[in-house]
């Protein structure tokens, strides 16, 4: 050991060197950090997409080919809750403006047991997205005109009724923020469909999604009814998002190696200064294995190091995106405007690996090189 710390002395007595090694832990652990946020971002978005999903639609969607049907009785759902609504389509009508929107009846004590939101759903009242609100400049407490189809054959006019705003809530969605409103479930009936009829129903799974319990569900409705998942609509962009992540990583692997390959500049460069220290320790005794243990532990100095640092960038990386208001993106291309980085240990113990491959690979080359030199050339000064 006490040889290694007198070869460290020789490297680093000069700030040249101390810098050119600064320089090269910097640069590979901004390589290994951009992958890992590579992957956090679309591990991120995934998961963000299955979390608002979940809780603005449930796990799975019970509709019938026939339209509107009674609420069935489910035997044994402890493991999962049940929202039956009535979906319909309209228009929000202000003074300055009109969206189209998408209506669902709720019953407002069903749907705080399934989705924890206090909503105060009266007759007359109406809850909106944040977005809807901005794009119709309305606040709660304001009134606003909704235009809806009655469903009922005998009414062919299309029905107009005042609401009052009681609650403006994010969906989770910008496309939900923009498009849903809730209203009273039987307020909404008496419009647009016989009483006690619903034309949709919301599952949602207490903990986690039980196939056995979907089957059961499946089993005791009839050949009229559709049971889908909610991420059926979205299978296009998780199917994407994972592609990408395979092929941004492996591109992204050249950054890791032309940082690498700084490491590889690195030890030629202390070579070609310090040979001739080298192998006058080498003349008087010093044997090859202190050579290779001093190299080993260089390379776990810097891998090591720049791992931590990369973590560092990491942390820097989740409070930008989640702080940081010219990060936002597009809600309406990207369903929400803000990413978060998910990242668990195998990611990062993939990564790390992969990057000490590289540096491994990179050392091989010059080690060999070295090894070839003998002691006469190397006291003259002397590279092959």
């Amino acid at each position: 050991m006490k040889f290694v710390i007198n070869i460290f002395k020789i490297l680093f007595n000069e700030r040249s060197s101390i810098r050119f090694l600064i320089g090269i832990l910097l640069g590979v652990s901004f390589s290994i950090s951009i992958i890992l946020a590579t992957i956090g971002i679309m591990d991120g978005y995934k998961s963000s997409l299955y979390k608002f999903i979940y809780n603005s639609e449930g796990h799975y969607i019970i509709k019938s080919k026939r339209g509107f049907f009674q609420t069935p009785k489910f035997e044994d759902n402890k493991k999962y809750y049940i929202l039956p609504l009535i979906e319909s389509k309209g228009m929000a009508i202000t003074e300055r403006n009109s969206v189209g929107i998408l209506i669902n009846g709720v019953d407002q004590k069903e749907y705080k047991k399934i989705f924890n939101r206090d909503l105060t759903l009266k007759d007359n009242s109406i809850v909106i997205g944040i977005e809807l609100a901005k794009k119709l400049h309305k606040k709660i407490g304001d009134e606003i005109l909704l235009s809806f189809l009655s469903h009922n054959q005998s009414m062919e006019a299309p029905l107009v009724s005042s609401f009052i705003i009681t609650n403006i809530i994010d969906f989770g969605f910008f496309t939900k923020n923009m498009r849903l409103v809730l209203v009273n479930k039987e307020m909404l009936s008496s419009y647009t469909s016989k009483e006690n009829f619903v034309n949709k129903i919301l599952v949602k799974f207490k903990k986690i999604v039980d196939q056995s319990s979907v089957n059961k569900i499946e089993q005791q409705l009839d050949y009229s009814f559709t049971i889908e998942s909610t991420l059926k609509n979205f299978e296009y962009l998780i199917k994407a998002v994972k592609a990408e992540k395979v092929m941004i990583v492996i591109v992204l692997q050249l950054i890791v190696i032309i940082s690498v390959f700084n490491l590889y500049t690195f030890i030629n460069f202390i070579k070609e200064k310090k040979l001739q220290e080298f192998f006058l320790l080498k003349s008087l005794g010093v044997r090859q294995s202190q050579f290779r243990t001093f190299l080993i532990l260089l390379v776990s100095f810097v891998w090591a190091s720049s791992c931590l640092v990369s973590i560092g960038f990491v942390e820097f990386y989740k409070y930008a995106l989640m702080n940081f208001d010219f990060l936002k993106l597009p809600g309406d291309i990207y369903h929400f405007s803000r990413l978060m980085l998910n990242l668990n240990l195998s990611d990062y113990i993939s990564v790390f690996s992969i990057s000490l491959f590289w540096i491994l690979f990179m050392i091989g080359f010059s080690v060999r090189k070295f090894t070839s030199i003998s002691i006469g050339q190397g006291l003259k000064g002397e590279l092959k």
